[in-house]
């Protein structure tokens, strides 16, 4: 499944979204596969009209290809752009690839051209046919949705926006600041609550709060050890080089060796006896 994370700061004066993912990749949607890429999982969808907007998925990459193929499609053909509508037309693009891949994969080797078709002649059939048509129309729909998760996060004229695409949905995640993707996301979350993130830190914290949720993330199945990170302003999409990755790395390791001082010291100054 892998993860995807971003997180907002600075969304009044100088609007900024950070994103990171890891680089394990799934193929599949029966048996699959896993295993590190070379190339980064995050893609640029748009950077014209004033809208710089970058996506993750996280899922089979397959059919997150496919729905970001087909969300710069209907792109070319929108006005007024916003990252909101970037996240609209995500959604959009992932209906489209439900409904061909239940038509071509489902209805097809019945003889139906559409689900149109089958809604219109089901009724000339037998009742069992139908019943089992709909239940492997059901089974196709949660095996994507189980391997179809992205995150799309970018600034416009606005401030910066997160949204969260899955379940043939979106949902914007502007107020709380950061949303996670993937089988990491529980332990990535969990490093965002912990620090008690909002999006008023400055970059620096906010990039560091990334990088520990992305860390934390690693500590879950299916997540590879690999990081990519990409910080979007108005100015454009930096990408943070692989020295600069590994010498943040460092630096979480070294807070994590001050948080286990401290701790230590503050358990032998503190007398406790549990035992009265």
């Amino acid at each position: 499944m892998t993860v995807g994370i971003g997180a907002l700061c600075e969304t009044e004066s100088d609007p900024r979204a950070i994103v990171a993912a890891d680089r394990l990749v799934t193929t599949g949607l029966g048996t699959r596969i896993e295993y590190e890429h070379t190339n980064s999982k995050m893609e640029r969808i748009t950077q014209s009209d004033g809208v710089l907007a970058v996506a993750v998925g996280a899922g089979a990459v397959s059919l997150t290809d496919e729905l970001l193929y087909k969300t710069r499609g209907k792109l070319d053909q929108t006005q007024d752009m916003t990252v909101r509508s970037v996240a609209e037309k995500a959604v959009d693009a992932s209906t489209d690839l439900i409904r061909e891949s239940i038509e071509r994969q489902v209805l097809a080797p019945y003889g139906f051209d559409s689900h149109n078709e089958f809604n219109e002649k089901q009724k000339a059939l037998d009742k069992g046919i139908v019943s089992s048509i709909q239940r492997d129309i059901l089974d196709k729909k949660d095996a994507i949705f189980s391997q179809m998760n992205v995150l799309i996060a970018g600034v416009d004229s606005e401030g910066a926006h997160l949204y969260g695409i899955r379940q043939n949905d979106m949902a914007r995640h502007d107020s709380i600041g950061y949303h996670t993707a993937g089988s990491g996301s529980d332990p990535a979350e969990s490093s965002f609550i912990r620090n008690q993130y909002n999006d008023t830190c400055d970059k620096k914290d906010a990039v560091m709060s990334v990088v520990e949720a992305k860390i934390r993330a690693e500590e879950a199945q299916g997540v590879g050890r690999q990081m990519d990170i990409a910080i979007i302003s108005q100015d454009g999409i930096q990408a943070v080089d692989n020295d600069k990755i590994a010498h943040l790395r460092e630096i979480h390791e070294e807070i994590t060796e001050e948080e286990r001082t401290a701790r230590k010291s503050v358990l032998r100054e503190k007398d406790y006896n549990l035992e009265d």
